[in-house]
């Protein structure tokens, strides 16, 4: 029946009914007469892509039986019924009968009736409803959802969601301290609010804003259902269902009406309760150990925000307002000083401006409430276009000197189907279709979840979901080279991840036997790819409170009642390390575990922050920050020099300056560094960059290497330019865009070259041959070839069986030797043996419960060491000082280190060595000078994707030796030594440089490695492995100690383990416990890149977050599915698994580092 007519049957039965009443009055059956009287309290639940619609029916009689039959049908369809056609809800009188329609696009218009039966008696049909699946069902980040992001500034920034179009501005307030987390103050909005009737249409702050966290509410509908707006604006539908709620896909959380009226939204995985007042309004944020953030209103109007950590002023917000609307949110400091966030909205009720704590102001433009630009502090300019379904034009305005102009990102959403976007790179004059551009194919569920998109190179990815938008496959590729990750959802109803099969077969897989309220989401036993298990268990808070490995080394941790750490205590020791906390829940002091070890103690600034930090030997750091949380000063109580930071009107890293000097950094409107300049040396770098944020160039005193791109933003070329000559280097990339050819000295056709290296990888991604071949092209020489297996079985080829796949090598072979290496490890996943055939060595370790190398043998020496409780080293020879530093080994007679633990002197048989950085740690070594005269100066450059500043030069007594890198990565590609001759890199697939060969097709450089790293020039002629500074998985090498320096902190291959403490502890996990141990005792599948927390290859993008028991998957490379990824986003991995890219120079993230609780970050 087609709309049209119901609504003509409506009349008719109205007519029908009235001439009926009328005959019955004079004698007719009284049956003529008990028709149910039409529905009433008609409810359209549109929060959802599949809405409800609902009414109440009642029978004649008061009880019984009633029908309800549901009309809808879509604008589209032409008058038709084409979602219901008298479909049938059947539910006692009195009662709300609902209907669940089918999946809609968001924003699709629908028009619904509904009519009451009884038996065969019908009410009228209700009058003609219409409405839409609400715009809000696409706002806020939503799970699964595919976003591009824009960086605004340093206090906003800007997303849009490909599926919905919804544009999403985040600005950033206050952060007051907590103890399970700090809790940022903002705001956010949507531009999918404007022109609904959700409650975040128009709010204290404006049409389409939200405060951050206040605005978390619910709005109770007519049949007692429940419409949950979240963070951000994420919506969700509460449907009701009995005496409860039916959650909606995604929202992993239950929402109970209490007795008294109010609501508790209680979230599964962190066991965080959100309680509600009866009106919906957010009052308390209680965490699983009971301490609560309480929120106070003031009418419709907040008032105060009190978190759990510091003082009272300290965690206390204070909001004011004026008119409706709030104008300010003030903290106040325990010495009683105030900053403050100002807030302006305009006579039109829209949020013009935001004053920061530091004066700046930031402001937005509108037209018809629809966000038209946000202008930062420093004048940069961010413009959008919004049409009927989101957004579609982002133009980034870049008008500082020397930059490619203004970026504009196009979207186009005239397919209902698809979203089509068109890079900044692309021509502004032509349609989004008719240039190259990414299309995303959304989900044919209308959940506008991207279900495939193919780049502008054709380069396909696609994906399912689960009902919680959690990802059921990912596949990269397409056809016989792809390769699908799976995912298994099997406990607590499809919440959580029990298994992780990748494309090559190796499985990862968790079990959820916890029954506990606080754990029950938390895993108890996880198994790996090696088919070891480890177990989980947890307080009765739920709480992670111990850990142990198939080798049943168990890490422990107890905590205070408010779910602060008390004590911890690592696999094997009988003492612990305890933690005291002052009243105000603050960590006050660490008493380590043993060994040399001594306490150190923390205080406070007037705000909260980190202020003094005595360590272990009583030296004192103390920090100084401005008004907006970012350090300005670092001041060490001993010789070591202060280190200050100033900032630029956009709140980007000006100037830092130290003992070595100033390093003052240059930046174009969008924020990428345009330049720097070391005061200590090596003049001023240069970089230019694409509308797209590539980078087009990096020049130094030695010439310009350029760099080309293709459509979807991936190197081909990187062009050296020096007096002397220019040289080439080219990329080739297969179907999934992984780099499988880098040509040096070669041609745009790539038809010459001088070298040229190779690499295959598994369906998994995993690099599983590297070859290297000398030119010239008509004449090539292999001078590497190595597979690497990570399958059981034979070592004659590599078993594509994914039974036989597992997460680590377990063998490789050297092609042109025919020498196959067979690795080794125990249910720990550590190295215990790598054995050589034909010949080659055999490397055996042993480790104690903490991950302590014990032993190491190469078949023709030995090596045995003790350990401490602090995991130091005993043995003869070693000793440490009280911060943990190493101050004494077998072979170096003393180690110094300044106040900030950075190694300063080395003093060897042949003399001392001594060691100058820049900055606040270790990974700017600016110089190394010897007793001998010998000295080493270091030039830096932008950061790698580890967030390293990458070496751009390196002089020596012979002169200055270049460094070219791949300008995405940071890999280093080629060398120009001093006299301007080029090598280039070969590195094999573990991560390691194991040859140069240079422009003349000469091998003239040769590594070996032992499995930790220790190095072995077998052969060198030339410069170019003098200057050479990189060695064991790209560490920066230290010919003096044979130490290698990964980010923060030098390694010692000889012990296969760090000289310091990592800065991060890691509690309950007997792989991450030991501070001194180097990538999890794993050299052959893990690295260190940071001198942080280690990366593992073998686990890459899948996390089970113990206390928590959620996963996380990452997407990895562009922006082509979940979450928020920058636009241009990807490259290629200096190892076979890349990590995300960090922040750029200085402290842009130090408002984080100064308010996270100091034993988080230890």
């Amino acid at each position: 029946m087609s709309s049209s007519s119901v609504r003509r049957r409506s009349v008719q039965v109205g007519i029908a009914t009235a001439v009926v009443s009328a005959v019955a009055v004079w004698g007719m059956p009284a049956a003529y007469a008990a028709a149910p009287d039409a529905p009433s309290q008609l409810v359209a639940l549109t929060e959802s892509t599949a809405p409800y619609v609902t009414a109440k029916v009642v029978a004649p009689s008061g009880s019984g039986k009633v029908t309800a039959k549901f009309y809808a049908g879509t604008y589209a369809a032409n008058g038709d019924n084409d979602l219901a056609d008298g479909k049938e809800v059947t539910v006692d009188s009195g009662e709300v009968a609902r209907l669940k329609l089918p999946d809609m696009r968001i924003g699709t218009q629908f028009t619904w009736q509904v009519k009451a039966c009884v038996d065969d008696d019908c009410s009228d049909l209700s009058p003609l409803q219409t409405t839409r699946v609400s715009p809000m069902t696409g706002a806020g980040e939503r799970p699964g959802a595919t976003r591009l992001q824009f960086s605004t500034g340093d206090s906003t920034a800007a997303q849009v969601d490909v599926g919905s179009g919804n544009l999403l501005v985040n600005a950033s307030g206050l952060t007051l301290p907590g103890v399970s987390g700090d809790v940022g103050l903002g705001a956010a909005y949507n531009s999918a609010a404007i022109g609904t009737d959700a409650t975040s249409a128009k709010s204290p702050l404006g049409y389409g804003w939200r405060l951050t966290p206040y605005e978390v509410e619910l709005k109770e509908r007519g049949d007692g259902s429940v419409t949950y707006y979240g963070q951000g604006g994420i919506t969700g539908l509460f449907v009701k269902s009995g005496s409860g709620f039916t959650t909606p896909g995604g929202f992993k959380a239950d929402l109970k009406k209490n007795n008294d009226g109010t609501y508790t939204l209680t979230d599964h995985g962190s066991q965080s309760k959100q309680t509600f007042t009866s009106a919906g309004k957010l009052t308390k944020i209680t965490d699983r150990n009971d301490n609560a953030t309480t929120l106070s209103w003031n009418g419709d109007l907040p008032d105060t925000i009190v978190t759990t950590r510091g003082t009272k002023t300290q965690r206390t917000a204070v909001y004011a307002s004026a008119n409706g609307r709030v104008t300010t949110l003030t903290q106040t400091a325990s010495d009683g000083k105030k900053r403050s966030v100002t807030y302006t909205v305009d006579a039109a009720g829209d949020l013009v401006s935001i004053k920061d704590t530091l004066g700046r102001t930031t402001s937005f433009t509108y037209t018809g409430h629809k966000m038209t630009s946000v202008t930062n502090p420093g004048g940069g300019v961010t413009r959008f276009e919004i049409g009927a379904i989101g957004a579609t034009k982002i133009t980034q305005e870049n008008k500082a000197a020397g930059s490619p102009g203004d970026s504009v990102t196009r979207l186009s959403y005239a397919d209902p189907d698809k979203t089509v976007m068109a890079s900044p790179n692309t021509d502004q004059t032509k349609t989004v279709t008719a240039v190259p551009h990414t299309t995303y194919e959304l989900t044919d569920n209308n959940s506008a979840r991207v279900a495939k998109a193919t780049d502008a190179e054709g380069r396909e990815r696609s994906k399912t979901y689960t009902a919680n938008f959690d990802t059921a496959s990912s596949t990269d590729g397409s056809g016989a080279s792809a390769g699908t990750t799976t995912n298994t959802f099997g406990a607590n109803d499809g919440e959580s991840l029990t298994k992780s099969q990748g494309a090559d077969g190796s499985t990862f897989s968790a079990a959820y036997g916890n029954t506990a309220a606080g754990s029950k989401f938390s895993p108890s036993e996880s198994t790996d790819g090696q088919s070891n298990k480890s177990a989980y268990s947890y307080n009765g808070a739920g709480n992670l409170a111990s850990s142990s490995n198939a080798e049943a080394a168990e890490a422990k941790v107890d905590y205070n009642d408010d779910g602060t750490v008390k004590t911890s205590t690592d696999p094997g020791n009988s003492t612990d390390t305890s933690y005291t906390y002052d009243g105000d829940k603050q960590l006050t002091k660490v008493d380590p575990a043993g060994g040399s070890l001594k306490s150190q103690s923390y205080t406070y600034d007037a705000w909260g922050r980190l202020a003094v930090a005595t360590d272990g030997r009583g030296l004192t750091t103390t920090t100084t920050y401005d008004d907006a949380d970012r350090v300005t000063k670092v001041d060490y109580s001993d010789s070591t020099p202060d280190v200050s930071y100033t900032y630029d009107a956009f709140g980007r890293t000006k100037t830092r300056t130290d003992g070595t000097g100033t390093v003052t950094y240059g930046y174009d409107d969008l924020g990428a560094m345009t330049s720097r300049t070391a005061t200590s040396g090596g003049g001023t770098l240069a970089y230019s960059y694409d509308k797209n944020g590539n980078r087009l160039s990096t020049t130094d005193a030695r010439g310009t290497t350029q760099y080309k791109y293709d459509q979807a933003d991936k190197l081909t070329q990187a062009i050296t330019d020096a007096p002397s000559t220019k040289t080439k280097i080219g990329f080739s990339y297969d179907d999934r865009g992984r780099r499988t050819d880098t040509y040096y000295g070669t041609n745009d056709a790539k038809t010459i070259f001088k070298a040229r290296v190779h690499q295959d990888y598994d369906k998994s991604g995993r690099i599983s041959r590297v070859w290297a071949d000398q030119g010239p092209a008509t004449d090539t020489t292999r001078q590497f070839d190595a597979t690497y297996c990570r399958s059981l079985g034979s070592t004659s080829s590599c078993s594509t069986e994914k039974a036989d796949n597992t997460d680590l090598i377990q063998w490789s072979k050297d092609n042109l030797s025919g020498k196959t290496t067979k690795y080794t490890y125990d249910k720990a996943n550590r190295l215990t043996k790598v054995a050589t055939d034909g010949g080659g060595k055999t490397y055996t370790y042993t480790y104690d419960a903490r991950g302590n190398r014990k032993s190491s043998s190469d078949g023709s020496a030995d090596q045995s060491l003790a350990f401490d409780a602090a995991n130091q080293i005993t043995s003869d020879g070693y000793t440490y000082d009280a911060q943990g530093n190493q101050t004494k080994t077998a072979k170096l007679s003393t180690l110094t280190y300044d106040g900030a633990n950075r190694m300063t002197g080395a003093k060897t048989a042949k003399g001392t060595s001594n060691y100058t950085y820049a900055g606040e740690d270790a990974t700017e070594l600016v110089s190394q000078t010897s007793d001998e005269g010998e000295k080493t100066d270091y030039v830096y450059g932008a950061p790698d994707q580890y967030g390293m500043p990458v070496i751009e030069q390196v002089t020596l007594k012979e002169g200055t030796a270049y460094i070219d890198h791949d300008p995405t990565t940071g890999q280093p590609l080629s060398l120009r030594t001093t006299n301007e001759y080029e090598a280039y890199y070969i590195v094999d697939g573990i991560g390691n440089p194991v040859q140069f060969i240079n422009q003349s097709t000469v091998q003239s450089t040769i590594y070996d490695y032992d499995p930790y790293g220790t190095v072995q020039t077998t052969k060198e002629t030339g410069t170019a492995g003098t200057q050479n500074p990189y060695r064991f998985v790209g560490g920066t090498y230290d010919k003096t100690t044979g130490y290698v320096k990964f980010g923060q902190r030098w390694y010692d291959p000889t012990t296969g383990r760090f000289t310091t403490q990592d800065k991060l502890s890691f509690f309950a996990n007997p792989a991450r416990g030991n501070r001194y141990a180097y990538a999890g005792s794993d050299p052959a599948n893990a690295a260190d890149p940071t001198g942080q927390d280690y990366y593992d290859c073998a686990f890459a993008g899948l996390v089970f977050v113990g206390a928590a028991g959620t996963a996380v998957l990452s997407s990895g490379g562009t922006a082509l599915f979940g979450g928020a990824a920058a636009v241009g986003a990807g490259g290629q991995s200096y190892r076979a698994c890349p990590k995300e890219a960090k922040e750029g120079p200085g402290r842009k993230n130090s408002l984080k580092a100064a308010i996270t609780p100091i034993w988080k970050i230890l």
